[in-house]
């Protein structure tokens, strides 16, 4: 449950939404962000251990696209 961003965007996850001035993005990227996010909030140790979680939690192994935005969500880079 904490960590299910996508269940609310079923559907609509290339609908776009502005993040802040400038930076726009997709319903489903910002789940992604929000996902490495909470994985750091919740002390996972290294992004690389937020990318396993989220493959085991997909049951499949984690696109080059994917980890850009847990790592942008691991490190906050949206809140800079």
């Amino acid at each position: 449950g904490q960590l299910d961003f996508f269940t609310d965007i079923k559907g609509r996850e290339h609908d776009g939404v502005q993040v802040k001035p400038g930076v726009f993005a997709t319903l489903n990227s910002i789940a992604l962000y929000k996902w490495g996010r909470a994985n750091f909030e919740l002390g996972v140790n290294t992004v690389e251990d937020a990318y396993a979680i989220f493959s085991e939690f997909k049951a499949r192994e984690i696109g080059e696209r994917e980890k850009g935005y847990i790592k942008m969500g691991f490190e906050k880079d949206w809140d800079k």
